[in-house]
C-alpha cells in the first residue's frame, strides 16, 4: 500500500506534532508497501548509491544525497540520518526532509551509543517497528511523541561498529517489501564505508599535521597548543593534558600542561599513588579506557566526577620502551570513547614521544650553550682581572690578608671573606681561585642578595622539568656548573633559612638534589663565601643557622676598609688612573695638590669601589694632563677628626646614620617596636618595615622600661 503524503494537515503541523498515534486494528493485517509502488527499481537505486559513495569524501553532501535517493525509493513521511560526527569535535545529529519547517524541524535526534537501538543494529543491520510504542528506545519515544506510528531503522555498520542510523518514519503502520529493505541495507553498508573512509581521511591528515607540528616546535607550551588543536579534529574531548615521569622522585608524576579552563588535575600525595590510574598504567605497562568514571574507584575518579568528566582514556608515552609520561583526555559524556579511539591516541602518543626526545635534545643544547656562556663570562672576567690587577697593596693590614690567601689557596677548605661593601672581596676570591689547584676549572660567581627568594634554590641546585610553574626544562644549578672549580657566594648572609639547610648538606656531604628530584648528585666544589653582615649577630637573632656559620667560618679572612689602610691609597689610585686613561685615551701624568690632599683626608665610606668610580669620573672629565678630583668628593675643606686610628671621620654613611636614628628611637621608646607609643609610630613607618630594617642593620631592641 502506498502511503499518501498529499493529504492535509501535514504530520509536521502544530496540530499533528502533539497528537498521539492511532492504535491499529489488531484484527486487520498491516498494510504492506507493494514492490510496484516503489518510486524506483532496485538496480537504479544501487547505481545511484554507488555513484554517491565513489564521488564524495565530504560527509555532509553525501548524506543528503543518500536521503534523496531513499526518498525516491520509499514513500516515507519523514527521514533522518543520525551519525556520530568525528569531524567537529562533538556528537551531533543530521536530519533532512523533502519539506521544510514543521515539527520535523524541531526534532533533535542525537546518536546515543547507549540507546538499545544501537545495540540492536550491531546484531541486525535493519529492523522495522510496526508499533513504536512497543520499543524501549529514546528514539522510538521521541518519534511517538511527535505523531509517528511506525518506523524503519537501518544501521550504518561496516562489520566493526555502528557509525550511524537511517530512520524512516511513517504516520501509519506499514511493512516495507523485502526488495526495499535489501536496498536500504545496501545503502547503509555503502554509507558506513564512506563514513569510514572519511574518518580515515581526516585522521590521516590530522596525524600528518600533528607530526609536522611536533617536529617544528621548540617549546613545550607551543607544542601542546599545536597538538591539542589538531587532536580535537579527530578525538573530541573536554579536557586533555600531559604528565611527565620524574625519575627517583617521591612524586613521580609532574603535571606539565592542561588544555581545559575549568579542570585542574587533582593534587596527590605519596599515599594516593598506589591506587591511582597513572601508577597502574606505569606498573602494568598499559593504556586505559574508562567508558564511565561513575563506575570507577581509582584515586582520581572523585575529582573527575566533581568536574563533570565522565569518560577518560590515557596512554603511556615511551622512549625505547621506557615510560616517560602520560597523555590523557576526557569527555563530559559517558561512553564516548571506544577501542578505535584508544588506538588512535596511542598513535598520537608515539609521535609525542618523538617530540619529547626532540625537545630534550633542544634543551640539552640550550643547557650546554648556557653553561659554555657562563664559563666564558667567568673566563673573560678572570682575563680582564689578570690584565688589570688591583692587588696593589702597601699596608701591613692588606699584606696580612694576602698572606692568608696564599696559605689557604692550595687547600680545599671553605673560606669566609668578611668586610664592608666595596673592600674588594670579589677580587680576593678571584686571586684565591687563581692560586689554587682548581685555577684551570670554572670560577662561578653568585650574588645571593640579587636572587629572588623563590628562585635561589633553583639557581644554586638546579631543577627538574615540571618542578614548579615555569620549569619547562631541566636546568643545572651553579654547583653543577662549578663542579671541579670554585663557587663564590657573595652576600651569603642574605640566603633564606630553607636554602641554608641545603647549603649545609653540600658543604658537609658534597651532595646536592635538584629542586623537584630526590636523586642525589655528587659535586666537587670549593666554596668561597663573603658577607658584609655580622653573621654572629644574625645567629644570635635566629636569622642564620649556627651550624652553617661554623661550617663557613673554617678559614675567615677579614678585609680592612680603605680608611684603615691609607698606605694603599696612592698605589690604588695610580692603578685606576692608568687603567681609565688607557680606556678613554687620555694622558694623565700628575695629580693636583688639592686632589692628593683630599685623597688622604676623605673617609672613603664606599672603600675601593668608591675610589675606582671617583677616578673613572675624574679621568672622563680631565682636560689636562693633571688630574683634579677633589671637587668630586662629597666633602671638601677641613675634615672632621676622630675617625678610627686617628684617621679623618667625614660624615657617616647613610646606613650608619639610619642605624643610629633607629637605635635612638628604640632608646626613647624603651625598646618597644610596635604600638601607638612604639618606635615605628615615632618614626612614622609600619612595624613590619621597621623590623625589616632592624634585621638588615643588625639592631636588637633592648627593653629599658
Amino acid at each position: 500500500m502506498e502511503v499518501d503524503r498529499s493529504r492535509s494537515p501535514s504530520p509536521h503541523s502544530e496540530v499533528e506534532t502533539n497528537r498521539m498515534p492511532q492504535d491499529p486494528d489488531p484484527q486487520s493485517p498491516l498494510p504492506e508497501v507493494s514492490s510496484s509502488s516503489l518510486g524506483m527499481d532496485f538496480v537504479s537505486f544501487v547505481r545511484g548509491v554507488q555513484d554517491l559513495s565513489g564521488s564524495h569524501i565530504d560527509v555532509r553532501p553525501f548524506l543528503h544525497g543518500i536521503l534523496t535517493q531513499t526518498e525516491r525509493l520509499v514513500p516515507y513521511d519523514a527521514a533522518w540520518v543520525v551519525t556520530e560526527n568525528r569531524f567537529e569535535g562533538r556528537l551531533v545529529h543530521r536530519k533532512s526532509h523533502s519539506s521544510e519547517g514543521g515539527g520535523m524541524g524541531r526534532l533533535d535526534l542525537a546518536f546515543n551509543r547507549s540507546d538499545p537501538i544501537v545495540n540492536l543494529m550491531e546484531q541486525a543491520i535493519s529492523d522495522h517497528w510496526h508499533d513504536l510504542r512497543a520499543h524501549q528506545s529514546a528514539l522510538a519515544s521521541r518519534l511517538t511523541e511527535i505523531g509517528y506510528t511506525s518506523a524503519t531503522v537501518v544501521g550504518f555498520s561496516d562489520f566493526q561498529e555502528v557509525r550511524g542510523l537511517l530512520v524512516l518514519a511513517f504516520e501509519s503502520p506499514v511493512i516495507l517489501p523485502p526488495e526495499a529493505m535489501a536496498a536500504l541495507e545496501f545503502a547503509a553498508h555503502e554509507t558506513a564505508l564512506t563514513l569510514g573512509r572519511a574518518v580515515v581521511y581526516v585522521q590521516r591528515n590530522a596525524l600528518l599535521e600533528i607530526g609536522r607540528a611536533l617536529l617544528t616546535t621548540e617549546s613545550f607550551e607551543q607544542l601542546f597548543q599545536e597538538l591539542d588543536s589538531h587532536v580535537m579534529k579527530i578525538l573530541p574531548h573536554d579536557i586533555s593534558g600531559i604528565y611527565a615521569l620524574v625519575e627517583d622522585s617521591e612524586m613521580p608524576f609532574s603535571h606539565l600542561v592542561e588544555s581545559s579552563d575549568f579542570y585542574t588535575p587533582a593534587p596527590m600525595g605519596p599515599g594516593d599513588l598506589e591506587h591511582s590510574i597513572k601508577w597502574a598504567m606505569v606498573r602494568e605497562n598499559r593504556a586505559v579506557l574508562i567508558s564511565d568514571v561513575m563506575e570507577s574507584d581509582f584515586t582520581e575518579a572523585e575529582h573527575l566526577r566533581q568536574h563533570g568528566v565522565r569518560a577518560l582514556m590515557a596512554v603511556l608515552l615511551k622512549m625505547d620502551e621506557t615510560p616517560i609520561g602520560i597523555h590523557y583526555m576526557g569527555h563530559r559524556r559517558p561512553e564516548v570513547y571506544r577501542r578505535g579511539d584508544l588506538l588512535l591516541l596511542e598513535a598520537i602518543g608515539r609521535q609525542i614521544s618523538l617530540a619529547f626526545d626532540h625537545l630534550r635534545a633542544i634543551e640539552e643544547v640550550h643547557r650546554l650553550k648556557e653553561r659554555v656562556e657562563m664559563e666564558a663570562r667567568a673566563l673573560r672576567a678572570e682575563i680582564e682581572q689578570r690584565a688589570h690587577p688591583t692587588l696593589r697593596v702597601e699596608s701591613p693590614a692588606m699584606q696580612e690578608v694576602i698572606d692568608s690567601i696564599s696559605r689557604v689557596a692550595p687547600t680545599d677548605s671553605t673560606v669566609l671573606l668578611l668586610g664592608e661593601t666595596g673592600t674588594g672581596k670579589e677580587v680576593l676570591a678571584r686571586e684565591l681561585h687563581a692560586l689554587s689547584h682548581r685555577h684551570d676549572k670554572p670560577l662561578i660567581m653568585v650574588n645571593c642578595a640579587g636572587l629572588p627568594e623563590s628562585l635561589i634554590e633553583s639557581e644554586l641546585f638546579g631543577h627538574e622539568k615540571g618542578a614548579f610553574t615555569g620549569a619547562v626544562a631541566k636546568r643545572e644549578g651553579r654547583f653543577e656548573v662549578a663542579n671541579g672549580g670554585t663557587l663564590f657566594l657573595d652576600e651569603i648572609g642574605d640566603i633564606p633559612m630553607s636554602t641554608q639547610v641545603r647549603l649545609l648538606r653540600v658543604l658537609q656531604e658534597s651532595e646536592i638534589e635538584r629542586v623537584g628530584s630526590s636523586k642525589t648528585l655528587k659535586v666537587d666544589v670549593r666554596v668561597v663565601a663573603a658577607t658584609h653582615a655580622d653573621l654572629q649577630a644574625k645567629v644570635a637573632r635566629g636569622e642564620f643557622r649556627e651550624d652553617l656559620y661554623y661550617r663557613l667560618n673554617v678559614f675567615p679572612i677579614r678585609i680592612p676598609p680603605l680608611r684603615e689602610r691609607p698606605e694603599d691609597l696612592d698605589a690604588l689610585s695610580q692603578h685606576f688612573i692608568e687603567m681609565f686613561s688607557a680606556k678613554f685615551s687620555k694622558t694623565i701624568t700628575a695629580i693636583s695638590t688639592a686632589s692628593r690632599e683630599a685623597l688622604h683626608t676623605y673617609h672613603w665610606p664606599g672603600n675601593v669601589r668608591e675610589l675606582m668610580y671617583v677616578m673613572e669620573r675624574a679621568v672622563i672629565l680631565a682636560d689636562t694632563s693633571t688630574l683634579h678630583f677633589d671637587h668630586l668628593l662629597p666633602i671638601k675643606g677641613h675634615p672632621l677628626r676622630g675617625g678610627p686610628n686617628g684617621q679623618p671621620a667625614i660624615f657617616q654613611t647613610l646606613e650608619d646614620m639610619e642605624k643610629a636614628h633607629i637605635e635612638r628611637a628604640l632608646e626613647v621608646t624603651g625598646g618597644k617596636v610596635g604600638g601607638k607609643d612604639g618606635a615605628a609610630a615615632l618614626l612614622g613607618i609600619k612595624r613590619t618595615t621597621l623590623q625589616a630594617r632592624m634585621n638588615k642593620l643588625g639592631i636588637v631592641p633592648k627593653k629599658t622600661k
